[in-house]
């Protein structure tokens, strides 16, 4: 975790780096609620990790990673606002089909909005309706999955990765996210591994 935070910094991930700090905390809450000495742990290394990051910025050079402590200043946190509304705007005048690539109007082909409501606007409802029963069929997978197989390392790594991408596309990312494909490969092969598919899950694989 710690290299990986690292890692992220030093190569100027923001987003990347945001997400992963968020999907680790949110792992570790749902495993504190099942051990109480997790759960202490897991709020020391959190706070740990808090005060390296203050360190960090008081000592490094500056640089766009330090946006993230001031992010509604940001430029990039502004322009994407901007696109969001504009998004928006272009949903609800097209409430059925969407209006693909409507966003290159405002700044060119980067100028989407960065989460999912951007699978609304190139592909209508119908295409963000599948992409929500989409992830709403891995989390209630996922869900029952972390009574019966929390310690499998088959299912910590879907999971994690289910967080990681369910956060990336509600805040930054959009539907076509690479890792997307990849988190529902994590769940086949939990599932498989596993062998504990519900009428969804046998769907999905």
């Amino acid at each position: 975790i710690v290299f990986g935070l690292l890692a992220l910094f030093l190569n100027g991930a923001r987003t990347e780096f945001a997400v992963y700090f968020i999907s680790i905390a949110v792992f570790y809450f749902f495993y504190s609620a099942a051990s109480l000495r997790l759960a202490i742990s897991s709020f020391t290394f959190m706070l740990v990790i808090g005060f390296v990051a203050r360190v960090l910025l008081d000592i490094l050079p500056k640089s766009r990673m330090f946006e993230l402590a001031d992010i509604s200043n940001s430029s990039s946190y502004k322009a994407r606002g901007e696109f969001l509304r504009f998004g928006v705007k272009q949903v609800s005048e097209n409430l059925f089909f969407g209006n693909y690539g409507a966003y290159t109007e405002i700044g060119g082909i980067g100028s989407y909005p960065h989460n999912l409501l951007s699978a609304w606007l190139n592909l209508g409802l119908a295409g963000f309706s599948l992409f929500v029963i989409l992830f709403a069929t891995l989390w209630f997978e996922a869900m029952k999955g972390f009574h019966k197989h929390r310690s499998n390392p088959s299912f910590k790594v879907f999971f994690i990765f289910l967080i990681f991408t369910t956060v990336a596309v509600t805040a930054a990312k959009t539907y076509n996210y690479q890792l997307i494909g990849l988190t529902i490969g994590f769940y086949v092969a939990y599932n498989k591994t596993c062998r504990n598919s519900s009428s969804w899950g046998k769907w999905l694989t």
